[in-house]
C-alpha cells in the first residue's frame, strides 16, 4: 500500500475538511440552477431566449462582472478570502515556480497567497477574457510576477522548464466541452492540476442554466470519471478528491427535457487534484 505512488498524496489530504474546519452539513443550499439540456447548443438557445424576454437583464454584462471582480480583489487585499480556495495550501506545500490561474478574474487568488509562497514564485499567470485582462492588468504595477493573458498562444514560453501548478476555480462549467482545456494542458504540461468548485453531474454529463441577478448563463455539468479519463490521456492521475464547500449551494431542481431522458440532476461540487508523472515514494 505504502509503495503506491498515490498513497503519500492521499495521506496528505486525508481529513482535509476537518483540518481546515469545514462542516458541509451546516451549509444552507441555495437553488440557482434550472433546466436539464442534452447539448451546449440547446442550453445556449434557451439562455438567449430568456435574455431576449427579460429587457432588464444585466446580470452578466461587463460592468456588473468587472465590478464583482474588483470587489473580490479588494477583499483579498484586505485579508479576506472572497471565495473558498485550496490554492494557498497546495502552493505552500508544493512550492511551484509558476501558477497558471485559468479564469482567474482580477487576480484575487494571488493576493491571498502566503508571503513565503509569493517570494518563491517566479510567475503567476492569469488566463481570462479580454475585457478582464484590460481592466486588471495594471493592478499589479510593482509586481512583475503577475501577468494577464487573454489568449493561450504564447503561454508555452512562459511555462517552459518550470515547476507549474495549473489552477482553476469554478471555470470549467462555462466551457462547452473539455477540448480547449486538454489542448491547453497538452501544451503547458503542468506537473500539478488543482480544480476547485468543479460542478459535477451525479450520473451523466448534462447542461443547465445558472441564474444570477435576473440573467442566465449556460453551464455544463460533467462527471469526475469523464474528466479523469480525459486527463489520463495526457498522463495525469487523480490523487485527491473531496467536497468543495457550497459557496452558492447546490439544490438543482431536476427539470428533464424530452430529449435527455431520466437524468439525476444533483450537483456535487468537488475539489480535484491531478498529478503528472508520479514517482513511487
Amino acid at each position: 500500500m505504502e509503495g503506491n505512488p498515490q498513497y503519500a498524496w492521499r495521506k496528505w489530504w486525508e481529513g482535509y475538511d476537518q483540518r481546515v474546519g469545514i462542516d458541509s452539513s451546516k451549509e444552507s443550499p441555495l437553488t440557482i440552477w434550472s433546466g436539464c439540456f442534452s447539448s451546449w447548443a440547446e442550453v445556449l438557445d434557451a439562455a438567449m431566449e430568456i435574455t431576449r424576454a427579460n429587457v432588464n437583464a444585466t446580470g452578466f454584462d461587463s460592468h456588473r462582472w468587472l465590478s464583482r471582480q474588483r470587489e473580490m480583489l479588494v477583499s483579498a487585499r484586505n485579508g479576506q478570502t472572497p471565495r473558498h480556495t485550496n490554492l494557498p495550501l497546495f502552493a505552500a506545500g508544493w512550492s511551484p515556480e509558476t501558477i497558471i490561474d485559468f479564469g482567474g478574474g482580477s487576480g484575487w487568488a494571488y493576493e491571498i497567497l502566503a508571503g513565503p509562497t509569493k517570494c518563491e514564485l517566479k510567475k503567476f499567470i492569469i488566463i481570462e477574457q479580454e475585457a478582464i485582462t484590460q481592466a486588471f492588468c495594471n493592478e499589479f504595477p510593482t509586481d512583475e510576477k503577475v501577468k494577464f493573458f487573454s489568449h493561450a498562444n504564447s503561454l508555452e514560453a512562459q511555462a517552459q522548464g518550470l515547476n507549474v501548478l495549473f489552477y482553476t476555480n469554478s471555470a470549467l462549467q462555462y466551457l462547452p466541452d473539455n477540448s480547449f482545456l486538454l489542448e491547453l494542458l497538452g501544451r503547458l504540461q503542468p506537473k500539478m492540476i488543482l480544480f476547485d468548485d468543479f460542478q459535477t453531474a451525479a450520473e451523466a454529463e448534462f447542461f443547465c442554466l445558472q441564474h444570477y441577478y435576473g440573467d442566465v448563463i449556460p453551464c455544463r455539468l460533467s462527471c469526475v470519471e469523464e474528466l479523469e479519463l480525459d486527463l489520463a490521456s495526457l498522463g495525469y492521475t487523480l490523487v485527491g478528491e473531496w467536497i468543495y464547500p457550497k459557496s452558492f449551494g447546490g439544490g438543482l431542481e431536476p427539470r428533464v427535457s424530452a430529449s435527455t431522458g431520466d437524468l439525476s440532476c444533483i450537483l456535487e461540487p468537488r475539489s480535484l487534484l491531478f498529478v503528472r508523472d508520479l514517482v513511487p515514494v
